[in-house]
């Protein structure tokens, strides 16, 4: 056994915890970066307004390369969380819950 044996759990938990943290900070309070990060939630924001939860559309065109969930969620959370919340940190949320459920 090794001579940190004993707080091997603790170190364990302290570095799930600060993995957690740095996810968590990064999911909001700030634009969307990359063009994943941009398509979702341009299909998320399309799905909002427009409530088709079955085919989303990106600038007016049907955008099915990818399956529905994650865009459908994150209109979801962009309904409920938008007056506290810009609109993209609250699809950007949804990402971190599945990532938590995955996990």
């Amino acid at each position: 056994m090794s001579p940190s044996g004993q707080w091997r759990a603790v170190k364990q938990a302290g570095l799930f915890l600060l993995a957690g943290a740095w996810l968590a900070l990064g999911l909001v309070g700030h634009d969307p970066w990359k063009v994943e990060d941009a398509t979702t939630f341009g299909l998320a924001w399309d799905v909002a307004k427009r409530g088709d939860f079955v085919v989303p559309q990106l600038a007016g065109e049907d955008y099915l390369q990818h399956p529905p969930l994650m865009p459908d969620t994150a209109a979801l959370a962009i309904r409920a969380l938008t007056p506290p919340l810009e609109p993209f940190d609250a699809a950007r949320l949804v990402a971190g819950v599945l990532l938590a459920v995955i996990l």
